[in-house]
């Protein structure tokens, strides 16, 4: 991992143009050409990926020169801090809004809005445009909004990233611009913390698919937003690393847990619940992932699984898991197609919810 601390200066350029002290002792490879930058200071927080295409070295402080137009709510002056990384992960499905007065309907979009955006990055706020032929007039400009993707922002649009666009009100597409700008803050914060508590590098390794994993489904008769409850107290000596209510209706839940247990620098585990039900059932998907197979076959039968069996009612432990196959005891294969925009999977052989890999879903 690899940071420097900056101070900002808002102008209008493509990307950003990082000037280092002229003591700093950073040093970036030829894949490094990226940076996410964030700021959680007092008062702004938010975050914004960009492509590095200008560096130099010189003055007494390190400086990042930000495109005014990206920026959203960090502000000229602020200090942050520049995390750099290598390319994002290619996008294998973007879902794009448009207003419901424009004449398109919803739907795959895929090669007319591929054309003219081949290798552009996006990320949470971004607005991508496209042009629509017509024989009916003039080929037209279509602006759309960015509400999701696969993986989940930011990512690069190459050839075969598909495009799945949906109707909004006006109002709704409005709203979409303020829920970038918070999906930015939230990460700024969770970035934040990560680093400063010592698991950052662990969940990349998890992103960037270096560790192995192990898979184990339980059934259980109890209201599924409790056991999500019940879960959360049981594991509390780990550190929390995520936890969310993906949906919470009457007819479904599902809510994701994610520890980390550290005791070495190789000696990682990284326990993910995820748990999906109706009424007063439900499934727990349980994931262990380390780079020890041995270590993780510990983790998840002597550890994880005795503690679930003492603490939820009516515990039956079903099948092993396979990554993208139902966590329910169907086994179906899930396609990546049926996703929604909160990466829920809705099995159509069983009706369980699944969540995508955590490799697509981490920030």
């Amino acid at each position: 991992m690899k940071t420097v601390t900056c101070k900002i200066k808002l102008v209008f350029r493509n990307g950003i143009g990082l000037v280092l002290s002229e003591d700093s002792e950073l040093e970036l490879s030829n894949e490094e050409k990226y940076a996410l930058i964030f700021s959680s200071g007092i008062g702004r927080t938010s975050s914004v990926f960009a492509e590095i295409n200008e560096i130099a070295k010189k003055g007494k402080e390190s400086l990042i020169y930000l495109d005014k137009r990206i920026a959203g709510e960090i502000g000229d002056g602020e200090e942050v801090t520049a995390l750099i990384s290598s390319a994002p992960p290619r996008a294998d499905i973007v879902f794009l809004a448009v207003p419901d007065t424009v004449t398109i309907p919803g739907g795959d979009w895929s090669s007319i809005v591929r054309e003219g955006n081949i290798g552009k990055i996006i990320d949470y706020g971004t607005s991508l445009s496209f042009i629509v032929p017509s024989t009916l007039r003039e080929p037209y400009i279509v602006q759309s909004q960015i509400i999701s993707s696969l993986p989940f922002p930011p990512v690069k649009i190459h050839e075969g990233t598909k495009f799945t666009i949906v109707k909004k009100k006006q109002m709704e597409f409005t709203e979409l611009i303020y829920e970038a700008y918070k999906k930015r803050e939230e990460r700024a914060l969770v970035l934040k913390e990560r680093i400063e508590n010592g698991y950052y590098d662990a969940l990349m390794e998890l992103k960037n698919n270096r560790f192995d994993s192990l898979g184990r489904s339980i059934e259980f008769h109890a209201k599924p937003k409790v056991a999500f409850k019940v879960l959360k107290t049981l594991f509390d000596s780990y550190k929390t690393v995520n936890e969310q209510i993906v949906m919470d209706s009457i007819e479904n839940f599902i809510g994701n847990l994610m520890f980390v247990s550290q005791i070495g620098k190789k000696d990682i585990s990284i326990v993910e619940l995820i748990v999906t039900g109706r009424e007063k059932s439900g499934n727990i998907a349980i994931w262990v992932y380390g780079y020890e197979v041995d270590q993780i076959h510990e983790k998840l039968y002597k550890e994880v699984i005795p503690k679930i069996n003492t603490a939820i009612e009516g515990v039956k432990e079903g099948p092993e898991l396979i990554p993208m196959y139902c966590a329910g005891n169907c086994g179906e294969l899930l396609d990546l197609k049926d996703m929604n925009e909160n990466g829920v999977i809705e099995c159509p052989a069983c009706g369980v919810l699944n969540l995508i890999p955590p490799n697509l879903r981490i920030h």
